[in-house]
């Protein structure tokens, strides 16, 4: 009986696996220099920097992105689709959603930053940033 359990859930899992097993790409890039407030500049990440291949009719199931700095400046960031057909807000220094769930896989995910506040840092201030893309293809 044990041997049939467990033969059961190895086969449950590698089934599951194959279904659920999304793909991904990731990119990642530092932001130009920022040196005025309010002031937006824009980051492009794209699956074509690695290589990933993506399927026609692939659509995103997960996407996420982080963000980091040097200093206390006040950021906002938005993770884009598309150039700005479809933005969210990105709340700290990273964000998981699936605001872009079903949206072509293979379009470029842009991060928007825009300085409020220096805080007490100091100008310029460069933003590392790291985009993943989950997907499945169709």
């Amino acid at each position: 009986m044990f041997k049939l359990s467990l033969l059961f859930f190895a086969l449950s899992f590698f089934l599951s696996s194959a279904y659920a097993g999304d793909l991904s790409w990731t990119d990642t890039h530092a932001s130009p220099a920022i040196s005025v407030l309010n002031k937006r500049v824009v980051v492009a990440y794209s699956h074509t920097k690695f290589g990933t291949a993506i399927p026609t009719g692939s659509t995103i199931t997960l996407a996420s992105a982080n963000q980091s700095y040097a200093g206390n400046a006040v950021v906002q960031t938005l993770l884009c689709w598309n150039g700005t057909e479809k933005c969210i807000p990105m709340s700290g220094s990273h964000v998981n959603t699936h605001a872009f769930d079903g949206l072509a896989a293979g379009k470029t995910m842009y991060l928007m930053h825009r300085v409020l506040s220096w805080g007490s840092s100091f100008p310029p201030l460069i933003i590392s940033g790291n985009v993943n893309i989950w997907f499945t293809a169709r």
